[in-house]
């Protein structure tokens, strides 16, 4: 386990819900994915469980999520997807 992801303490259940996402990520994760590489085909992925304002998101797509964000280095999607994470984790309820 990469030591940042320990920020993300999320629940990994396999039920969905909705995180609302802020103007600028939905910008971010909506624009055009242009190549056939493995972040490109994830993000349209993601894509796929925007509705609206929101993302559909699960413990198995938070897991990929976190694996693409941490485990390929620093760069445009790693950043993209740590900024998710970070929108995922403030969205989870507090204990």
């Amino acid at each position: 386990m990469h030591p940042e992801r320990g920020i993300f303490p999320l629940p990994m259940s396999d039920s969905t819900r909705k995180i609302a996402l802020s103007e600028a990520l939905q910008e971010r994760l909506s624009a055009p994915t242009a190549g056939q590489g493995g972040y490109q085909t994830f993000v349209r992925e993601i894509q796929k469980r925007l509705q609206g304002d929101a993302l559909a998101v699960d413990g198995p797509l938070i897991e990929r999520i976190e694996h693409y964000a941490f485990d390929f280095g620093a760069g445009d999607w790693q950043q993209l997807l740590r900024d998710l994470l970070a929108e995922i984790e403030s969205s989870s309820p507090r204990s």
